[in-house]
């Protein structure tokens, strides 16, 4: 009698089964979380695949969600996977979501890869806010540090009592990407010590104001005139100054 074996299907390929065994080694002997954010062979246009790895128990979705979409992403799939590592070691899990940009967009993966996984990892640990600001992330290729120069101004000009909300003033900014990054190279010239003086760029004023002629609406002109202004009103940051440990101020 010919003996029946159960029929299985693979539902990821050996290569990314051996990427999976490098995450799950660095999680393992690390901080007990690493990223993946790529763009599988098989995948459909726009479709993307961002891997959660994650020592200890599952992670809830009401938490990884929020993130996610406020970074301008749309989770369509989710498939978890629990990992036994060995039997003195804490379970490792396999959080794979499959994301499309929010907006239909074709996100660059290579250029956004790291950008993303650095400032989820910042906003999962706390460090950083979760809010439509790290939309500036996939939409204006910004640094999370970058972004939050944009959200301090926001706050900023809440408290001198500008009558647009701080989301509000988030999601114009996400809606002007190229504005958005002017902006940031504006505050950027004028207080980044890294920069020489003879590499300033003068311009970077000018290319806001020349940008502001594509905005929206009478709304979207004054936010992004009053984000010039309290840039060019100000007179000290110490945003490029290091903390006690040495990293740069958040």
């Amino acid at each position: 009698m010919r003996r029946r074996f159960p029929r299985v299907t693979a539902i990821a390929s050996a290569r990314a089964a051996v990427l999976d065994i490098e995450h799950i080694e660095t999680v393992a002997d690390g901080d007990g979380l690493d990223l993946n954010l790529y763009r599988p062979p098989e995948a459909t246009e726009g479709g993307l695949r961002f891997k959660i790895y994650h020592r200890g128990g599952p992670l809830a979705l009401s938490d990884v969600l929020p993130v996610v979409e406020n970074m301008g992403l749309k989770v369509i799939d989710e498939f978890p996977f629990r990992l036994i590592v060995g039997d003195d070691q804490p379970e490792v899990w396999i959080h794979d979501f499959g994301v499309v940009d929010r907006s239909g967009l074709e996100i660059n993966v290579g250029e956004t890869k790291q950008r993303f996984q650095s400032a989820f990892e910042q906003i999962w640990r706390g460090d950083v806010e979760n809010d439509g600001f790290n939309m500036l992330i996939t939409r204006a290729g910004l640094a999370w540090r970058q972004v939050v120069v944009l959200r301090a101004y926001a706050k900023y000009l809440r408290q001198a009592q500008s009558p647009f909300s701080q989301a509000y003033m988030g999601t114009t900014l996400a809606a002007n990407p190229e504005i958005a990054r002017h902006l940031v190279e504006v505050f950027e010239q004028r207080f980044d010590p890294a920069i020489a003086a003879e590499d300033r760029n003068e311009d970077a004023v000018a290319m806001v104001t020349r940008a502001l002629e594509m905005a929206a609406s009478l709304d979207e002109d004054q936010i992004i005139r009053r984000f010039l202004n309290a840039m060019q009103a100000t007179l000290r940051t110490n945003f490029c100054q290091p903390d006690e440990s040495g990293a740069p101020h958040s």
